[in-house]
């Protein structure tokens, strides 16, 4: 999860009955959330994050940013390689 001036970016892996089922059901209709949205709807044979660790990240500056870029291009041959394309 990722936040950024009031904004959060949020990804959901698992069986899309169950996501579609936590969205419209709890995230959409949540009167903490505003202008709730799907930017993108994918599904896979496998897990992407196998290997992620999750965590709440603060996105307070470029520096911050830069971080998260620079983490993911470190890692880019992760398990998740490919998978998302």
């Amino acid at each position: 999860m990722l936040f950024n001036n009031n904004y959060f970016f949020q990804i959901f892996e698992g069986k899309k009955e169950i996501i579609n089922k936590l969205f419209q059901d709890n995230i959409k209709v949540d009167s903490k959330h505003e202008d709730v949205f799907v930017t993108i709807e994918k599904e896979f044979k496998d897990s992407v994050f196998t290997d992620y660790n999750s965590k709440f990240n603060i996105v307070e500056d470029a520096n911050d940013l830069k971080t998260i870029i620079a983490y993911l291009d470190i890692n880019k041959f992760s398990s998740t390689n490919g998978k998302i394309k």
